[in-house]
Order: structure tokens, then C-alpha cells, then sequence
């Protein structure tokens, strides 16, 4: 069953100590998802804790995590999501999601729905007016207790740039294909770190990164030549 009401969590192991935002209403993860579910608690709706889809890489319990944060607050109207439905269902039926931060948020508004966010994201800096980012705790309370589906809704022309923004992310600034990489976690095992280890210094020592991106070092006006890309070439071996 597709709810109305989505929480999409970040890891909290994971926190965004290194990013510095001053007009964020939340210090961390945690601080964030306690007041979260302090102020859901008094909602007459039902919320969904969408759990992160990586955690189990991450080496993080969220499952145990959650119920321990959950230990103070009534369950009544809380349930929690692990994978149970496709984000794509999600999007395409929900009215709210609610985010700290991330690739959540541009995916909500590239399905029509302006997310709650507490810190900034790419959308939220490039798309005017495509998130609410709460500036007090009351404005956030007001914003996950308003029941209007109208006023979380985004204009079709936000909604198409939203969805070019995450082309762009996902096929034009990522080069993991290019130099044969995946992407490795803390609970990633150790046969898997070292293949990939492996094939990644096989692609670089090509410098197809370096080479896809020619032309836009030549704009630049650089000095990397093909003596530069030989010379890192044999470097790496």
C-alpha cells in the first residue's frame, strides 16, 4: 500500500559534519530524525521511515538504530519501509517527502513534488522555489502537519529540470564507468575491493577520464598534453 507521507533517511554514521550550513534548523542526522518524529507523533496521518537503501553496505544496523530512536515516541501511526516498495511507486503516488538532504529530494520534484529538505541540495540551489527548506522549528512543524497535497506540488517546467539535473549527475559528471570502478562501501568484502582496485588501475593506465575530457582541458587553455597523459600513465603502472 502507498502511503501519502514519506521520511527518506540518510546513513547517520554519515552525518554532514564537513558541510558548513549556517540556516540549517538541524545539527545532525539524529537531531533531525528525533524532532522529525516528535512532531509526526501529533500528526493524524500515517508516516512512512524509508530506510536507506545502502545501509547493509554502510555496516550500519538502521534498523536497530531507528527503534532505539523510536523507543520515546508512539509507533501508532509510524511504519517502517525496508525496500518494501520501489522509489519509482513512491514518487509517482506520494503527496510529502521529507529529507535532510540528497538525491531524494531532486527525484520528488522530478515527479511533481516539492520536498522538505533541512539542508541544501543541487535542486534547491539551481531550481528556485522547487523545495521548502523550514528556517525555524515551527515553520517545519507547520510544513509536516499541513494536510493540503496542492501545496507540495511543483510546476511541470521545475519538475523537467529537476529530471535533467539528474541526467546530468547520474551520465555526465560521474567517470566510475569510465575507469571500470564501482562503488565501494565499509562493509564492502575484501575480494571485491581488490578486483576493483584491480580494474580500475587497468582503465586509468588508458587515461580514458583524462582523454573523454580533452576537449573541455583545451577550452580551459591547460597545459595537459599527450606527453602529460603518457607521463600519469606510467606513473599509475
Amino acid at each position: 500500500k502507498i502511503n501519502k507521507n514519506y521520511i527518506f533517511l540518510h546513513i547517520f554514521r554519515d552525518s554532514p559534519f564537513r558541510v558548513i550550513d549556517d540556516k540549517r534548523i538541524f545539527v545532525d542526522f539524529f537531531d533531525w530524525f528525533k524532532k522529525t518524529m516528535e512532531i509526526v507523533n501529533l500528526s493524524d496521518e500515517n508516516w512512512v521511515i524509508r530506510l536507506h537503501p545502502s545501509y547493509k553496505l554502510w555496516g550500519e544496523n538502521q534498523i536497530k538504530i531507528v527503534n532505539k530512536l523510536l523507543e520515546n515516541y508512539s509507533k501508532r501511526n509510524i511504519i517502517i519501509d525496508d525496500r518494501f516498495t520501489s522509489n519509482i511507486n513512491i514518487f509517482k503516488f506520494a503527496s510529502k517527502i521529507v529529507t535532510f538532504s540528497g538525491t531524494s529530494a531532486t527525484e520528488a520534484i522530478g515527479y511533481g513534488i516539492k520536498p522538505i529538505i533541512i539542508s541544501n541540495t543541487s535542486c534547491s540551489n539551481l531550481i528556485k522555489e522547487s523545495s521548502y527548506k523550514p528556517s525555524s522549528i515551527n515553520n517545519y512543524k507547520k510544513l509536516l502537519l499541513d494536510k493540503n497535497p496542492l501545496n507540495f506540488k511543483v510546476t511541470k517546467k521545475k519538475s523537467s529540470l529537476a529530471k535533467n539535473l539528474i541526467y546530468i549527475q547520474e551520465n555526465l559528471l560521474r567517470f566510475d564507468k569510465d575507469i571500470g570502478s564501482k562503488e565501494i562501501y565499509r562493509n564492502t568484502d575484501f575480494l571485491t575491493r581488490k578486483k576493483n582496485i584491480v580494474n580500475t588501475l587497468k582503465k586509468i593506465n588508458r587515461v580514458n577520464v583524462l582523454r573523454k575530457n580533452a576537449p573541455i582541458i583545451d577550452i580551459y587553455k591547460t597545459t595537459f598534453s599527450e606527453e602529460f597523459f603518457k607521463k600519469y600513465s606510467l606513473k599509475i603502472t
